[in-house]
C-alpha cells in the first residue's frame, strides 16, 4: 500500500507538535529593562515535569533581543535523576583535567513528582543597542532518545525605565525643604513571604541565623528574599550592614516588589532621595508601607502637599510610622 508523502509528512509535524508540548513551561512574572548601565532580567515560571523521564534534560536560556541584535543570558539546566548523575560525573572530570565547562545560572536535578519553580534575577553590563529590549526564553528539551526539542518563548511587558530627572542643589529654601527639616523621618520596610526559594532552603539547608549571615557574606544568591531580610534585620543595629544586606537584596531580586520596598526604605534613611524614586516605582503601591515611604519622599524632594496627604491617610489607615512622621516634620517646622 502506497502511502501519501503528503500525509507523512503532516504527521510528522503533528507529531513533533505534540511532542513540543511536553515542554510546559508557565510563566508567573517577568521584567527587562535598563537601569542606569546595567540592564535588568528577572524571570519567574513553573516547569510542569510530570512526563519528565530520567534521563531527560531541559535547559532554559534567556536571550535580549533588539532589531538584529541579540545576546544569550547564562542559561539554567534541569536535570532528570540519571541524567543529573551524568552531568555531576562529567564536571568532576572536567574539573581533575582542567577543563572548564559550561557556565549554568544554576542546575538542579529534577523530580517529575512536582513541579519546579525556577526563579532567575540577574543584572549585566548593558550595551549600547539594548534601548527598548525584548526578552525571550529558548527552552531545549533533550529527549531520552537523544532527540533535541526546542521551543522559544516571547514574554511581554519588557522595555526601559523612565529615565529619572536629576534635580539641581540649591540654597532657595522656597523650592525644597532642608534636609534638618525632614530629619528624623522613619521608613517603613515589609517582612517578605516564604517562596519556592525559602520552602527549599527550609527543607534541604534549613539555616539557623548565623548560618545565613555566613551565606549572606559569601553566596546571597543562595538565600531567599525572606531569609536575606532576617539577616539585615539581625544587623539592626549596625545600620551600614543592614542597608548593605537590604541593597544586596535588590540586586539579587531587582524585579520583586517587596524588594525595591525596602531598598526604597533604606535609601530614604540614607537621604538618598533619587534612589528611593526608582525602587518606590517597583515598589507594591497598595501597602500602608508604600504609603509612609512614598509621602517622606515627596516631603524630602519638596512636594509638602503630596506628603502631607500621603502620611496622613497611611496614619487614619493605622501605620504607626506615618502617625509618627506627621508628628516629627510639623514638630521640626515650628517658628520660634
Amino acid at each position: 500500500m502506497k502511502i501519501n508523502p503528503l500525509v507523512l509528512l503532516s504527521l510528522f509535524f503533528i507529531c513533533n507538535s505534540l511532542y513540543a508540548k511536553d515542554i510546559d513551561v508557565e510563566i508567573k512574572s517577568q521584567s527587562c529593562f535598563v537601569k542606569g548601565d546595567s540592564l535588568m532580567v528577572s524571570v519567574k515560571c513553573i516547569v510542569n515535569t510530570h512526563d519528565f523521564t530520567s534521563d531527560e534534560s531541559l535547559t532554559i536560556i534567556p536571550v535580549i533581543k533588539e532589531n538584529r541584535q541579540e545576546k544569550e543570558l547564562a542559561p539554567v539546566l534541569l536535570n532528570g535523576k540519571k541524567r543529573h548523575r551524568i552531568y555531576e560525573r562529567n564536571r568532576v572530570l572536567n574539573k581533575r583535567k582542567g577543563i572548564e565547562g559550561e557556565k549554568y545560572f544554576f542546575v538542579r536535578e529534577l523530580s517529575g513528582e512536582y513541579p519546579c519553580e525556577v526563579i532567575y534575577n540577574t543584572s549585566v553590563a548593558s550595551e549600547n543597542w539594548m534601548r527598548m529590549p525584548e526578552l525571550f526564553l529558548k527552552v531545549n528539551k533533550l529527549a531520552s532518545s537523544g532527540e533535541i526539542v526546542q521551543e522559544t518563548i516571547g514574554l511581554k511587558e519588557s522595555g526601559r525605565l523612565p529615565e529619572v530627572k536629576r534635580v539641581a542643589v540649591t540654597n532657595d529654601v522656597t523650592l525644597s525643604p532642608k534636609v534638618s527639616e525632614v530629619s528624623g523621618l522613619k521608613a517603613s520596610y515589609i517582612s517578605p513571604e516564604s517562596d519556592a526559594t525559602d520552602v527549599r532552603n527550609q527543607k534541604e539547608l534549613n539555616f539557623n541565623l548565623e548560618e545565613a549571615r555566613v551565606v549572606a557574606e559569601m553566596n546571597p544568591q543562595m538565600l531567599s528574599l525572606r531569609e536575606l531580610y532576617m539577616v539585615a534585620l539581625s544587623y539592626k543595629n549596625e545600620p551600614g550592614k543592614f542597608y548593605q544586606i537590604i541593597e544586596t537584596s535588590v540586586k539579587i531580586y531587582p524585579a520583586h516588589p517587596v524588594a525595591n520596598l525596602n531598598a526604597a526604605a533604606a535609601a530614604i534613611e540614607q537621604g538618598n532621595w533619587q534612589a528611593a524614586g526608582e525602587y518606590l516605582r517597583m515598589a507594591p503601591h497598595e501597602t500602608l508601607a508604600y504609603k509612609n515611604c512614598k509621602g517622606v519622599y515627596e516631603l524630602m524632594t519638596g512636594n509638602l502637599y503630596e506628603g502631607i496627604r500621603l502620611l496622613k491617610a497611611a496614619k487614619a489607615e493605622g501605620s504607626e510610622e506615618a502617625g509618627m512622621n506627621l508628628a516629627v516634620f510639623f514638630e521640626n517646622n515650628k517658628r520660634h
